[in-house]
């Protein structure tokens, strides 16, 4: 838009998917004007949908399909590429987006009515109350199109947030950067140093090494499971007198 010299807030832009015809209940892969889309719909919607520019991989495919919730199979096959049928109007029109638009131009129209029914008995009131409707379905339309952009950004924006969120759903356990803060947190101010590291599905494992003097195991347990979401905390000496091998269970987000 900005290199046709046209101001992205004049226009209101709809996505090419809402051009094309609604499709059967399942998995599609259509043919964009660039690129292509997986869409996934069931019960007469579009529930879930992903463009790539150009077709996707095994494992990108399987990746829309978990987040989609498409299909348990995550191995489930690649469907062939379809045309899609074009049509003359957006189908979004009746979304819910619009049920807003759609409710306040009810609510202007009827009060229209309503003032032509009680000024119709004044023949001068009954083309003043023309003249309302009129300015206000004009107005109703300018504040549609004002609207469109800023509705369009933030139904993306709760796309996106659920689209992250299905993701962080997948592994239910706290980060492996976070944990290691809050263990690197309560080290000792005596020389100790992590010398090895270990995190798989919950259950952390690593080794200190004091240089000074032995590890304190009773410090080191009683520390740790003093932070909140470690269970579990055990300690043992490991390769040296001079090295404490701790591990623990890390509880889910």
């Amino acid at each position: 838009m900005q290199e046709a010299g046209i101001k992205p807030g004049r226009l209101v832009t709809v996505p090419e998917t809402a051009f094309q015809a609604q499709a059967a209940d399942g998995l599609h892969l259509i043919q964009c004007s660039e690129g292509v889309e997986g869409q996934f719909w069931s019960d007469g919607e579009l529930k879930a949908s992903r463009w790539w520019a150009e077709m996707p991989t095994a494992n990108e495919w399987a990746e829309f399909l978990r987040v989609s919730g498409a299909a348990a199979d995550a191995a489930a096959p690649m469907p062939p590429i379809e045309q899609p049928a074009r049509c003359a109007r957006p189908w979004t029109n009746t979304g819910k987006r619009f049920e807003l638009e759609r409710r306040a131009r009810q609510v202007v129209i009827g009060s229209a009515v309503a003032l032509l029914a009680a000024y119709g008995y004044f023949g001068g009131g009954l083309w003043r109350d023309l003249q309302s409707l009129w300015d206000a379905e004009q107005k109703l339309a300018v504040l549609q199109q004002q609207s469109a952009p800023a509705m369009a950004d933030r139904e993306a924006a709760l796309d996106n947030f659920e689209f992250l969120n299905s993701f962080a759903a997948l592994d239910p356990y706290p980060a492996q950067l976070t944990l290691f803060a809050r263990v690197a947190d309560k080290l000792p101010a005596n020389g100790a140093q992590l010398a090895t590291w270990s995190y798989r599905q919950g259950d952390l494992q690593f080794t200190v090494f004091s240089p000074a003097s032995p590890p304190d195991v009773l410090f080191y347990v009683k520390t740790y499971s003093m932070i909140d979401g470690f269970a579990d905390v055990t300690a043992d000496r490991a390769a040296t007198d001079r090295s404490l091998r701790v591990k623990l269970r890390a509880a889910k987000r």
